[in-house]
């Protein structure tokens, strides 16, 4: 059995001994003995959290831009402004999410900082709602969760699998940036 794709932008190989994707650049890694003679080993491909996450806000997204459309969209005399409202918000961090979602899923590297922002968003509204709601335990709860999902997106190997190289502070800037 041999990739016969890539696993970062799903295009296909031009050769089946491809080290390189020829058109992401992403390191497919090379021939895995245990696994035969030809086939191909990937180094990395999407780490299990990474799909949990897609999968969790993809349904996230999928269910908030269900009920924000049905907020604005529903005729019905009980519902007044500040619910329509809540239909747009709702509407459109289900396309936020399920942007999230798709990018994770492909391993973009844009998704994991929109990860990131939504995620810290999240742990926002939850303790701003909680405090309100003098739920203090939910308000500590939401930010474990929050804070482990953002410390996990974080990690070498799950920035390497989106593509991101380096720290950010120590990237040179070009050359005609330069003084």
């Amino acid at each position: 059995m041999s990739l016969s794709y890539c696993p970062r932008c799903r295009q296909d190989f031009d050769t089946p001994d491809q080290l390189v994707c020829g058109h992401c650049g992403y390191r497919l890694g090379g021939r895995d003995p245990a696994l035969g003679a030809d086939s191909l080993r990937r180094e990395e491909g999407r780490p299990t959290g990474v799909t949990l996450l897609a999968l969790l806000y993809g349904t996230g997204g999928c269910l908030g831009l269900v009920g924000g459309v049905a907020l604005m969209l529903i005729p019905d005399a009980r519902l007044d402004s500040a619910d329509r409202l809540t239909g747009v918000v709702g509407t459109a961090t289900g396309i936020a999410l399920l942007a999230f979602a798709l990018g994770a899923w492909r391993l973009k590297p844009w998704a994991r900082v929109l990860g990131i922002i939504l995620i810290a968003a999240g742990m926002a509204e939850n303790v701003i709602v909680d405090v309100v709601e003098a739920e203090a335990l939910g308000a500590v709860i939401g930010l474990v969760i929050g804070g482990l999902m953002i410390w996990y997106l974080q990690q070498p190997h799950v920035k390497e699998a989106f593509g991101v190289t380096g720290d950010m502070r120590s990237v040179e800037p070009p050359a005609s940036d330069r003084p």
